[in-house]
């Protein structure tokens, strides 16, 4: 099981692409803004991305997760900014 530590949205996808089942992936605290995971699958334990400090959680503006399953989220804020 790898742990990888992510500071932005570039190292979050480079993170999931080099991820296995079983690996957590750990956000730092920022903006990730508008992200999409694609045509991702993992099976068995699947791969956590969770913030790496509860107290101050990473923040997506949306997070469409799209023909991919095996993930979990934990502690991560999604906070949609609505339209005009």
């Amino acid at each position: 099981m790898t742990e990888f530590a992510v500071r932005n949205a570039a190292e979050l996808s480079a993170a999931i692409n080099a991820a296995r089942s079983g690996d957590t992936i750990r956000l730092s605290q920022g903006d990730y803004g508008d992200y999409m995971i694609k045509s991702k699958a993992f099976a068995g334990a699947g791969v956590t991305i969770a913030s790496a400090d509860p107290d101050r959680p990473a923040v997506f503006h949306s997070l469409n997760v799209y023909k991919s399953s095996g993930f979990t989220f934990v502690d991560v804020d999604v906070c949609r900014t609505p339209d005009a």
